[in-house]
C-alpha cells in the first residue's frame, strides 16, 4: 500500500469480527485515514463491478460503505466509485439492477458511469455526441509502444484507492489488486488479439501477452491505497 504523504510502503494484515471492522482496523493499522487522504480531494474508488453470480462477486457494500464513509471523514471533496463491467454488461444495468447510483448517493458519493451509459436512457444518441462523449471522458496514454484509453476522471482524482475483493480466478488462480486495476480500461482495450490461435494458446502466449498489458495499465494510475478484502474468500465461499 503506498503512503501518498511520503514514499514509504505499509502493508497491514487485519481481522475483526465484521466486514466493517475489518477494514476499520485496517485503516487503524495503516496509521489513519488522514495519512492518505487531504481536504478538498477528489477520491476515486476502484472497485468491480459484475453480476452477482456467485460469492463473492462484487466488493462488500460495508466495506464500500465505511472506505467512503473515512475518506468523507477527511474532508474529500468528492468520492467518485466505478469500474467496467465485463463485455456486454452496462454500468447502468448493474446500477439499476443493485441500487448502487442510489445507496452511493445516500453515503455523499457519486457512481462514475465510465460507459457514459448513463445517456443510453435518454432517446437515440447521434454519432457527433458519441465521439464527443468519449472524448471529454476518456484520455489516450501510450505505454511501451501499446495505446490504451483511460478515464479522465480516474486520471484527474487527486487520490486513487483499489477495493478489491479477492476471489477465484480461472487464469491467475485469485483476483489480485493489479487485475483489478486493469477493468480500469474499456473492454475492447483489455482485448488480446491472438496471432495463430492454436499455437497462441498452446504456447501459453496468450497469458503472457496479458500479464504483460495487465501490468503496463497498473502503471498508468498507480493507486495510493490498496484494500485486499479476503473477509469472506477466507470463509470457503470463493
Amino acid at each position: 500500500m503506498d503512503n501518498s504523504k511520503d514514499d514509504s510502503k505499509t502493508v497491514v494484515i487485519a481481522e475483526g469480527d465484521s466486514p466493517h471492522w475489518s477494514i476499520v482496523e485496517a485503516i487503524e493499522g495503516l496509521g489513519g485515514m488522514d495519512r492518505f487522504i487531504d481536504k478538498d480531494d477528489v477520491v476515486f474508488i476502484k472497485t468491480t463491478l459484475n453480476l452477482p453470480n456467485g460469492f463473492p462477486t462484487n466488493c462488500n457494500f460495508e466495506v464500500l460503505n465505511t472506505l467512503i464513509r473515512s475518506c468523507l471523514e477527511m474532508g474529500a471533496k468528492k468520492v467518485l466509485v466505478g469500474s467496467y463491467p465485463y463485455k456486454g454488461i452496462t454500468i447502468k444495468t448493474l446500477s439499476d439492477l443493485l441500487g448502487l447510483k442510489d445507496f452511493l448517493e445516500r453515503l455523499g458519493a457519486e457512481l462514475a458511469y465510465l460507459d457514459n451509459s448513463d445517456y443510453f436512457g435518454k432517446g437515440k444518441i447521434e454519432d457527433d455526441l458519441l465521439k464527443k462523449l468519449k472524448t471529454n471522458s476518456l484520455s489516450t496514454v501510450n505505454v511501451n509502444e501499446k495505446e490504451f484509453l483511460v478515464p479522465k476522471v480516474i486520471l484527474n482524482a487527486d487520490k486513487f484507492i483499489i477495493l478489491n475483493q479477492v476471489k477465484v480466478h480461472p487464469l491467475f488462480k485469485f483476483t489480485s489488486a493489479i487485475l483489478n486495476a486493469y477493468s480500469m480500461i474499456p473492454n475492447n482495450y483489455q482485448n488480446i488479439n491472438p496471432k495463430k490461435e492454436d499455437e497462441y494458446i498452446s504456447n501459453d502466449e496468450y497469458k503472457k501477452d496479458l500479464i504483460s498489458n495487465i501490468l503496463d495499465v497498473f502503471t498508468i494510475r498507480p493507486p495510493d491505497l490498496i484494500f485486499n478484502d479476503l473477509y469472506y474468500i477466507l470463509e470457503g465461499a470463493g
